[in-house]
């Protein structure tokens, strides 16, 4: 079990990983408030026990509460605000080649969008007795054959919910999708800096107009998120392998390794060498299948 709360960091699984599974824990999790909209390869599943807050998505924002499950598409935007207090969730990351798979030979049709299932009694006792035993599985407590077997019936049972098609955002958002061009753009270019002039004319907007909607849609500058997506990825390429930190700065875009350490320290309050340390390679105890 993590006590690092990474529900909004960037994952991007190993091709050779079909699930992943992460139990974190916070007694006492400061309020979120600003909005880092990212995306991920794999599909999300996350159990909430404990935490209040919203789920954002460029469609509307869904409300998050104790017992209630969020479930994620593979690369689509989202984010997550979680107010003050103790926090407690479960989270599974499937390769989308595999949630496709099991969805076909079952016969279920994915969802396009994100949904937050409140499920209730009977039912939200099997969805928690299901996404916890997938955890402990892949922690390899259980024999191997069991994860995918595991996963597969909490897909179908997640998916035929009767409650799933009748979840809607409690605030639907129309103007964050006009800002998605530029979310991508950001995405497929964390080798360099993109401006903001870059960014609002890939939205057909003016940057005055583009710079006051998106801090307004998202709680920060344009430029702000645009320099801590790419010291996330540079963060996840530290803590996930041996390539010198040297390399990593340039790869993502800043000037110098100087440069790349001092802004990392200002966001992380540690060093990127200290980081590394402080982040082990995953084992097999840590719940890959």
């Amino acid at each position: 079990m993590s006590s690092k709360p990474t529900l909004c960091e960037p994952v991007a699984l190993d091709p050779a990983i079909a699930l992943r599974a992460e139990t974190v824990s916070d007694a006492h999790g400061p309020a979120e408030e600003r909005l880092f909209p990212h995306f991920h390869d794999a599909h999300e599943f996350i159990f909430f026990e404990q935490a209040k807050g919203t789920l954002h998505t460029l469609g509307g924002d869904y409300p998050i509460s104790s017992g209630c499950i969020v479930y994620v598409p593979s690369m689509r935007f989202h984010d997550f605000s979680l107010e003050a207090g103790p926090r407690d969730w479960t989270v599974l990351h499937a390769d989308a080649g595999l949630v496709a798979e099991l969805l076909r030979k079952d016969g279920i049709a994915p969802p396009d969008d994100a949904f937050v299932l409140q499920a209730q009694g009977t039912e939200r006792e099997r969805f928690r007795t299901l996404i916890a035993w997938t955890a402990e599985a892949l922690e390899g407590r259980c024999h191997s054959a069991l994860p995918p077997r595991l996963f597969a019936t909490l897909l179908a049972a997640l998916m035929t919910s009767d409650d799933v098609h009748s979840t809607v955002p409690v605030q639907r958002e129309t103007f964050r999708s006009r800002l998605r061009p530029a979310l991508e753009l950001v995405a497929d270019t964390a080798h360099r800096t993109v401006s903001v002039e870059e960014a609002a004319a890939r939205c057909h907007l003016s940057r005055h107009y583009f710079s006051r909607s998106f801090k307004q849609a998202f709680g920060s500058g344009f430029a702000e998120y645009e320099r801590h997506y790419r010291l996330r990825r540079a963060a996840l390429r530290i803590s996930s392998s041996a390539q010198p930190i040297s390399d990593i700065a340039y790869e993502h875009g800043f000037r110098s390794p100087s440069h790349f350490t001092a802004s990392f320290h200002k966001r992380f309050g540690v060093t990127p060498s200290g980081f590394r340390a402080s982040h082990e390679a995953p084992t097999s105890a840590e719940a890959f299948y």
